[in-house]
């Protein structure tokens, strides 16, 4: 059995100076960790100390004291900043009961010394960038973040890696023809950009103009030094564009002042080989793992690590595997029979058939598909695709026939027209539709508001919103129609109301287990209200779906109105009720008090779990050398020694070889109600596996937490792969991007799982 190291280091707090805290006093409704991060930044700037701001304590934290008189001073010199930005800051007082907590001194590593270690981490990934010739520059990244492991300060170091063109803004903008800002501005609209002075990251939302009119305005705002020089070289025609954070703020560059980030869905728009991209963004286990060690060794001189990473070696009670939280892969399939493991499953649904049949199987002796081609596709294309779907279904005891129309344009009035003459002339039971790679970009719930909707979006307006179980296929998974086949059927089975499988032992600890996701939307028309939509989607304890519920509002501040409440967990269907509610991501404002207080007016016990999906570090496989394996990699070392004093190993060759893949199940404790959890694996060894980051409310206990999420990956019926959230929240963003638009059922509750 192999051991498990993870990326995360404790802290040496013997390293670390005093800390203050400050409290601030805001005469407006600002966000207190927003000014406060904005104060951070502003402090270290003019200081040049070590300042954060600590969300848990709500304190404004650093290395530096200051009097009475001059924080009095600090803010009236603040009061002057541009914009207005610290106008609602009335004090700031240093507050002399405070005392700093292990995670204000891990986040002072992570976040205070930020900037003061910047250049010295971006050296240590240098060696790891590659180059794509001839246009792209893979960019290796690192990410900082305190932790507390067990009540003790530890930060996380990890990588991903960025893909960057080489050539500048107003280089790529010069590669097609264009006129006016207006045709400059629909080429660049939604691309993801770079500065290149800085750590600004954004997409393009506007042409706002020429420098010849906006050079002034932009030079009396920047407060770069190598920003002024950019501005005041370029020529006059360069275009000036508005960039859009994550935060929402807008910046304004020059063209020459930028770099693209290449996002995926923007490989052919740039016109680079995707598949090649993706190969070199994948980082496998020993590179990663010689990423981040290159990443501590800084920190290692400055004795801020007091060990090595958190691993079973050194703390062994930190770590449990699938089999100490009782996670066992055992599914129960047609005839009552019981599969183990989670390979295999095609052949044991070909012999023993669903979970329940789909239910139109029982009364038809086929099932009646319509095909909605969009775009060109070769004739005999189409027939061979055809025929390797029917085979597919046939595999799940299901006789389709399938009717072809094409579209004559694409449209949502060519889409409506042909869907009503199938369902008129065939009455189809579901509908499949082969489209364009360039139609299917989905909605992430960020990008709802302003993304044009594509002819995916269109189909799925169409059918979702009629209750017709439908399918998108695109032109590039017909290329490989043989492997996706299986679970294009299973899907669309599903969607018809069949179970393919449920869990063999239901989970013990709950009646009932609801995933919940709440998508929110600033509303323009209302400032300060906000468009919410809740889902939940509602399961028995061995996984059948019970139904779906979806409730609308809108609200002011963080708060779920009790009547939404009350639509998502009705009392007749949750009274009396042990209910393991999974969220996406953490619980926001109030969601588990108002929770609670429902729970406790109908008589339910509401078992509260969190599942972060992004920001947690790694875990890794470690196979401890062999004597004689370290024998040969001590014999490397001292003969690289002796020909030039030290031993630097080639980026190529910079890779632990004794790092793996950790097994499925994998978890580090970071408390009893806190863990790191590697919930499936990827398809292949060329990458590590990304953790969720599971929470659970007291008193229920982590490790039923991170039994129900290993569990529940195991019901994903639109896929064969086990995917890695619990089938409860799967799919939850482009769920809530496509509710926020107004893509969702007739009804606001259902029981036929229209996401899959």
């Amino acid at each position: 059995m192999s051991e498990l190291i993870t990326e995360i280091f404790p802290v040496n707090r013997e390293a670390l100076p005093p800390l203050a805290g400050y409290l601030l006093d805001l005469t407006t409704d600002d966000d207190p960790a927003r000014i406060g991060g904005r104060l951070a930044y502003e402090l270290r700037r003019r200081t040049g100390g070590h300042w954060f701001w600590s969300r848990p304590s709500r304190h404004l934290v650093g290395d530096q004291l200051y009097t009475v008189e001059q924080l009095k001073q600090l803010c009236r010199d603040l009061w002057s900043a541009p914009n207005g930005v610290f106008g609602g800051l009335r004090t700031i007082q240093l507050d002399e009961q405070w005392q700093a907590g292990p995670g204000e001194q891990a986040d002072y590593v992570a976040l205070g010394l930020a900037d003061e270690l910047a250049e010295e981490l971006k050296q240590a990934l240098q060696p790891f960038h590659e180059e794509l010739p001839p246009a792209l520059e893979i960019w290796r990244l690192y990410h900082l973040r305190g932790w507390l492991v067990q009540g003790e300060p530890a930060i996380s170091l990890s990588v991903s890696s960025q893909p960057v063109l080489k050539q500048n803004l107003r280089s790529f903008c010069q590669s097609f023809a264009w006129q006016t800002l207006a045709e400059l501005e629909e080429h660049l609209r939604d691309l993801r950009v770079k500065a290149k002075d800085g750590d600004l990251c954004g997409s393009i939302v506007r042409v706002t103009g020429q420098l010849a009119t906006e050079r002034q305005r932009l030079l009396a705002l920047a407060t770069r030094e190598s920003s002024r020089r950019r501005l005041e070289q370029a020529q006059d025609e360069e275009a000036v564009v508005l960039v859009e954070t994550a935060s929402g703020k807008g910046y304004e560059y020059p063209l020459s002042g930028l770099r693209i980030v290449v996002q995926p869905g923007h490989y052919k728009r740039l016109g680079l080989d995707g598949c090649r991209v993706q190969s070199h963004l994948h980082l496998a286990p020993a590179q990663r793992a010689a990423m981040v060690r290159s990443l501590a060794q800084p920190l290692q001189k400055r004795r801020l690590l007091k060990s090595r990473a958190y691993s079973t070696q050194r703390a062994p009670r930190l770590f449990q595997r699938g089999a100490d939280l009782g996670f066992v892969p055992r599914l129960r399939v047609g005839q009552n029979h019981i599969i183990e493991g989670e390979n295999g499953l095609i052949a044991d649904l070909e012999q023993y058939g669903f979970y329940r049949p789909t239910p139109q199987l029982a009364c038809k002796a086929a099932l009646r598909i319509g095909l909605i081609l969009a775009g060109d596709l070769p004739q005999a294309h189409l027939k061979a695709a055809a025929h390797t779907l029917k085979e597919a279904f046939q595999k799940f005891r299901a006789t389709v026939q399938f009717s072809l129309k094409r579209l004559p344009h694409n449209s949502r009035e060519a889409l409506e027209q042909v869907i009503a003459t199938l369902e008129k002339e065939r009455a189809v039971d579901a509908l499949l539709a082969f489209l364009p790679d360039r139609e299917a970009q989905p909605l992430q719930r960020e990008e709802a508001s302003r993304k044009p909707w594509t002819l995916y979006h269109q189909f799925k307006a169409i059918t979702v919103g009629n209750d017709i179980p439908s399918q998108v296929v695109l032109f590039s998974t017909l290329k490989g129609l043989d492997f996706a086949a299986a679970n294009i059927a299973l899907g669309l089975l599903s969607k018809m109301g069949g179970i393919p499988y449920v869990l063999a032992e239901p989970l013990p600890y709950a009646d009932v287990i609801v995933g919940i996701d709440i998508a929110r939307r600033l509303k323009t028309t209302l400032p300060g209200s906000v468009n919410l939509t809740a889902q939940t989607r509602i399961f028995q304890s061995d996984g059948q779906l019970l139904q779906y519920r979806i409730a609308d509002a809108i609200i002011d501040g963080e708060t779920i109105p009790t009547e939404v409440l009350q639509q998502l967990f009705p009392q007749t269907l949750f009274a009396g009720k042990r209910v393991l509610i999974q969220r996406d991501g953490p619980y926001r404002g109030r969601e588990k008090q108002d929770l609670q207080e429902w729970a406790q007016r109908i008589g339910a016990t509401f078992l509260l779990v969190e599942v972060i999906k992004q920001g947690a570090p790694r875990l890794y496989g470690f196979q401890p050398a062999s004597g004689r394996a370290a024998a040969t990699r001590a014999e490397r070392v001292a003969a690289a020694v002796a020909r030039s004093g030290s031993y630097r190993p080639s980026p190529s060759s910079q890779q632990l070889e004794d790092i793996t893949l950790p097994p499925k199940g994998s978890a580090m404790l970071l408390s009893d109600y806190e863990a790191l959890l590697v919930s499936t694996l990827p398809p292949s060894s060329a990458a590590t596996p990304e953790p969720l980051h599971i929470r659970s409310e007291p008193p229920f206990s982590i490790r039923e937490a991170l039994h129900s999420v290993l569990a529940l990956t195991l019901l994903h019926a639109g896929s064969l792969r086990p995917p890695r959230l619990p089938i409860s929240i799967h799919y939850s963003d482009e769920l809530g991007g496509l509710a926020l638009v107004g893509i969702r059922p007739k009804s606001a509750e259902g029981t036929r799982p229209f996401w899959l």
